[in-house]
């Protein structure tokens, strides 16, 4: 008895999940619950969230529906491809805003 490789894959990436809410848990549970750092730990876990639902949640939905989606496959490899893009563009924006402040930060306490 063998497993079809989409059921495969998302029982793959339903395991490696768990273990991620686990550690996301433990990060929750080492954070204050107030302040900037709990501000910034919630923005980060959303944005990894958007890009688990590109990267898992779009991906299994087209190839489950392979077959019977009667919509362009560019189509859907466009909002597949293009939200982690877009997601990934983002985090990485958001990772260096938050930088440069804390550099102007640190200099202007010298």
């Amino acid at each position: 008895m063998s497993i079809p490789p989409v059921w495969g894959g998302l029982i793959g990436f339903a395991i490696i999940g768990l273990l991620s809410a686990a550690l996301w848990c433990a990060g929750m549970a080492a954070s204050p619950k107030q302040g900037l750092e709990f501000k910034t730990y919630m923005l980060f876990s959303i944005y990894f969230g958007l890009l688990v639902f590109f990267g898992v949640g779009v991906d299994a939905v087209h190839g489950l529906l392979h077959a019977q989606l009667a919509v362009s496959e560019t189509l859907v490899t466009l909002v597949e491809d293009g939200g982690e893009l877009f997601i990934t563009c983002v985090f990485c924006i958001s990772a260096l805003g938050m930088w440069c402040r804390d550099k102007d930060r640190l200099i202007f306490e010298q």
